[in-house]
């Protein structure tokens, strides 16, 4: 596969997108995108720029870019805009000229209250684009591109869900290991460099902040989130040991988590207190199983599985059930959570064929640890599947 092919993909999704919901023209306005970070470029260039530039998609088939003439090779040589507009001196003429011919009766742009992912046009870009079409009534026309975005984002192409399958693949290449290696005395720190010996073998870089990929969770007193490893908290027998982990190959990113019990002397499997806390843990995943297909909110995923929780004893999940990944490990805007303020619209938006989540909770027991789940999964037309190998019973670390 080539590296270009996947925002090729993405741009002819974006025009058929463009086109199921009525939207003449949506346009990325960016500038020093290294620096800025606009989100939806990674999509349809996966590629930076440096001078003021414009990728604009039309649901009449058009998808031109204006450039500064340094970035038009690369713009061309990518292949995802058919029309490629370089300039020296001025990008207004280019632009204008360009907006006046297509004459879009609404221009969706990236800002969102809601939606990471579609707000990465800055206040300063704004104000630019508003200036540089002053006179016209084309600032009226301006729209947020979220629903756009959104199905950009979320609706994951062939060849977007097989990267995601190799990110996984390579992730629990290392996952498999850690009853090879890791043994009762090690510490969090030990753990979590022994993971990083790995990534720097197998030649491959993590999802999210290096500095807390993965997280490492050993015992009950292990703190929860995204923290340090601590070289004081040691892998103690009877106990469980959690890794947080994922990885990021030609682009996209898995993110999962596993749990294993470490065997004490004459143990030959764990405890029935242990292994009941894993199958309650193992219900709640399966509770979101029966869920999860197109045209149910994430709200409608939580819930059950929030219910498990609470319906066996356990205190309240403090977080959501799960979220979107691809380009990043929390990639696009759904989330599967219950309906909180800190959430927004994204737990009630409907899930879609082709979006990709890791679907993740965990519970505790007080004198053993963390029992946490996190798989990543596809929705299908009538359902969903695994991408990522189901943990179907608790593993194991001898002494």
């Amino acid at each position: 596969m080539s590296k270009h092919n996947i925002p090729r993909e993405k741009v002819q999704q974006a025009i058929e997108i463009l086109k199921e919901k009525d939207i003449d023209c949506w346009i990325t306005f960016t500038r020093e995108s290294d620096l800025s970070g606009e989100p939806s470029l990674s999509l349809i260039l996966d590629s930076n720029v440096t001078w003021l530039s414009a990728f604009i998609v039309t649901k009449s088939g058009e998808s031109i870019a204006i450039v500064g003439h340094g970035d038009v090779q690369a713009v061309e040589t990518i292949g995802s805009f058919k029309e490629v507009i370089g300039y020296t001196q001025s990008f207004k003429e280019p632009f204008v000229d360009t907006i006046t011919r297509l004459d879009p009766k609404e221009i969706a742009l990236n800002y969102s209250l809601d939606n990471v992912s579609s707000d990465g046009l800055t206040h300063g870009m704004y104000l630019q684009l508003c200036d540089l079409l002053a006179g016209t009534d084309y600032p009226n026309r301006f729209i947020s591109a979220d629903p756009v975005v959104l199905a950009v984002r979320g609706r994951k192409t062939p060849s977007e869900i097989e990267a995601i399958k190799a990110a996984i693949k390579a992730t629990e290449q290392i996952l498999d290991e850690i009853p090879l290696y890791i043994k009762p005395g090690m510490s969090e720190l030990d753990i979590f460099n022994w993971v990083h010996e790995r990534m720097e073998f197998y030649g491959v870089e993590p999802s999210w902040d290096i500095n807390y990929n993965p997280g490492v969770y050993a015992g009950p007193d292990s703190p929860l989130g995204h923290c340090f490893a601590e070289g004081s908290l040691l892998l103690e027998p009877g106990q469980t040991l959690v890794l947080d982990f994922g990885l990021k190959v030609n682009g996209y990113c898995s993110d999962l988590q596993r749990t294993w019990y470490v065997l004490k002397d004459g143990e030959t499997e764990a405890p029935p207190h242990v292994q009941k806390t894993f199958n309650d843990m193992l219900a709640i995943l399966e509770a979101g199983e029966k869920i999860i297909k197109p045209g149910v909110t994430g709200a409608d995923v939580d819930a059950p599985m929030r219910q498990v929780i609470t319906d066996r004893g356990y205190p309240e999940w403090g977080y959501a059930m799960g979220h979107e990944i691809g380009r990043s490990a929390h990639d696009g805007s759904i989330c599967l959570g219950p309906e909180w303020q800190r959430y927004g619209s994204s737990v009630l938006i409907p899930l879609e064929e082709g979006n990709c989540f890791a679907v993740e909770c965990g519970i505790k027991l007080e004198d053993v640890g963390f029992f946490h789940f996190e798989q990543d999964v596809l929705v299908t037309k009538d359902g969903m599947e695994y991408l990522s190998s189901k943990q179907t019973e608790l593993y194991y670390i001898k002494g």
